[in-house]
């Protein structure tokens, strides 16, 4: 019998994680938020990246290809079920 794999989904929000992103991005606060401390003090000291990467963070966030420090994809229910129904591996 196959067992099915589905993608392990944070308890953080992606809504609140996104705006974070967007008014605090360039000091890391969704990093801080989801757990990743070393990126959000990476951030915080170079300003996002001098920008480039505050901005990519941004669009990677909103489209829910942001992970926390678990290791788990921080997205809405909806983004789940798609990324479940994409990306559903049987052994």
């Amino acid at each position: 019998m196959a067992n099915l794999i589905t993608a392990k989904r944070s308890t953080k929000n992606v809504e609140v994680a996104t705006i974070l992103s967007l008014i605090g991005g360039w000091a890391g606060l969704h990093y801080f938020y989801v757990g990743r401390y070393g990126r959000g003090i990476f951030y915080l000291i170079t300003l996002g990246g001098f920008g480039t990467l505050w901005l990519w963070d941004f669009i990677q966030t909103a489209s829910g290809k942001l992970y926390d420090g678990e290791g788990n994809r921080v997205m809405n229910k909806m983004q789940a079920r798609i990324y479940n129904e994409a990306n559903t591996i049987y052994e």
